[in-house]
């Protein structure tokens, strides 16, 4: 019987994620915890981060091998060149800024699949999925090239918040929060 390997520097996504100091680690959080679960199905993840010390150090210390963003001026080229030289399908967005619809169109050029993950600009319509736990509600989805998703249902939360096994109080206690900034103004 005859087994192939995958190849080890090879991943199934390719998670782009913003952090640091302007930022938080928000989303490098939130993609670390669907990489967990994707793992837990065997899907491999990579991460690929701007060339700062905050968001790397806080992967490295999970365990993680983060990729080093090329500061080069042409970030989608450096995203499609870093996906290809993992052989990677699909590539996450999690960024900050409002990913424009050029942005992903370059990506799907190049080959690759993209989910954009809690991203209000343009680049939603152009994506192969969309996911947001809130929808604006001038939001307009006609014209979108894939799926979408937005509802409290898809907030990626990790394992931090998985319940406890035990009940501590009687009483129960809820903590909500929305990242270092809630830019939406959910709380």
């Amino acid at each position: 019987m005859r087994t192939e390997k995958r190849p080890r520097d090879r991943s199934d996504v390719l998670f782009r994620a913003d952090a640091g100091d302007d930022v938080g680690l928000g989303h490098v959080r939130r993609c670390h915890a669907l990489a967990a679960q994707l793992r837990s199905d065997g899907v491999r993840s990579a991460f690929l981060l701007p060339n700062e010390g905050f968001g790397r150090n806080w992967l490295v210390a999970r365990g993680e091998t983060p990729l080093v963003l090329d500061a080069d001026g042409d970030e989608v080229a450096a995203v499609a060149r870093a996906a290809a030289a993992r052989s990677c399908p699909v590539v996450a967005l999690d960024l900050s800024g409002q990913v424009g619809q050029r942005y992903v169109l370059e990506l799907r050029r190049a080959g690759c699949g993209v989910v954009i993950l809690g991203n209000h600009g343009a680049g939603r319509l152009a994506a192969d999925l969309s996911v947001s736990p809130v929808a604006q509600t001038e939001q307009t989805w006609r014209g979108a090239l894939g799926e979408h998703v937005a509802s409290p249902s898809y907030a990626i939360l990790g394992e931090t918040f998985r319940p406890s096994p035990k009940k501590v109080s009687p009483v129960p206690t809820l903590l909500i929060t929305m990242g270092g900034n809630d830019p939406d103004g959910l709380t």
